[in-house]
């Protein structure tokens, strides 16, 4: 978000972002060096870029400034590490910036043609828990209401849809999904779900820069759940109860879709198997 953030002001006030590649990188489950550079080479940030080194640059380094002026100290240097320009008064600076966001990732101009629609959620789990760091934590049956909401729309409209639970955990912690029909894919590769989320043709949003930065690239319907980072107009917004505004969620999936699906079961794809 930090990089993309950079892209997103660069382009707002008319600047040339010149790219430096990603040194460091949170939750690595193998070297840090590994999951930086599958993650660079992944997103693909700097792909038509300028980067630091092919010019005449002067670099500023901020710390410095900021130590000079006493405004930190060292031990919260590592807290100023992303500066985040996403502007919440004009959030569709970020839309400006999505179509290069995904040829970067390469991502297909079109959903592939299928009787069918998917939808993947987001469900944080892993760093988050009701006693830790519960302000990103959404529990399970409200994350389930937004589900059946969304169900009841796509009913409406005569749509077939497959839900796809992505997550971390066991399949007994997410017992609430499985009831409701939905696909679970636990503890898989972190970048086999994000281009899991990206490709799918509706993203239900967790509290997590992780499907943000998804949902920036994705070309469906976003239902975005409140947090730090603010939702682009055309989201559709979460209540806190899981419910949303099923009106505008309807008009939303009928322009994405463009053209009427066939609503029929006889060639649906078969559950895939729990990956745990």
């Amino acid at each position: 978000m930090a990089r993309i953030s950079g892209i997103n002001f660069a382009n707002a006030f008319g600047a040339t972002y010149v790219d430096s590649p990603f040194t460091r990188l949170d939750h690595a489950p193998t070297e840090q060096h590994e999951w930086r550079d599958a993650w660079e080479n992944r997103l693909n940030l700097g792909k038509g870029e300028e980067h630091l080194g092919d010019g005449d640059y002067v670099v500023v380094d901020y710390r410095d400034y900021l130590l000079k002026r006493r405004a930190i100290n060292e031990k919260s240097i590592l807290r100023f590490q992303q500066c985040y320009w996403l502007h919440r008064h004009y959030p569709d600076s970020l839309e400006a910036i999505s179509e290069s966001l995904r040829t970067k990732f390469s991502l297909p101009p079109s959903p592939p043609e299928r009787d069918h629609i998917v939808v993947a959620v987001h469900v944080r789990r892993g760093d988050v828990g009701v006693s830790k760091n519960a302000f990103r934590f959404t529990p399970n049956n409200t994350i389930a209401r937004t589900i059946e909401y969304l169900h009841g729309v796509l009913e409406e409209i005569g749509v077939n849809a497959i839900f796809q639970v992505h997550s971390q955990g066991c399949a007994s912690d997410f017992a609430e999904f499985s009831k409701i029909g939905c696909e679970l894919y636990l503890d898989s590769d972190a970048i086999w779900t994000m281009e899991k989320l990206v490709a799918s043709d509706i993203l239900i949003m967790s509290k997590s820069s992780f499907s943000y930065v998804a949902a920036l690239i994705n070309r469906g319907v976003k239902i975005y759940e409140p947090t730090f980072n603010p939702p682009l107009s055309t989201w559709i917004v979460r209540q806190s109860d899981g419910s949303f505004d099923r009106a505008r969620a309807c008009d939303r999936i009928k322009e994405y879709l463009g053209v009427e699906i066939r609503n029929s079961t006889q060639d649906r794809p078969a559950p895939a198997p729990i990956m745990t």
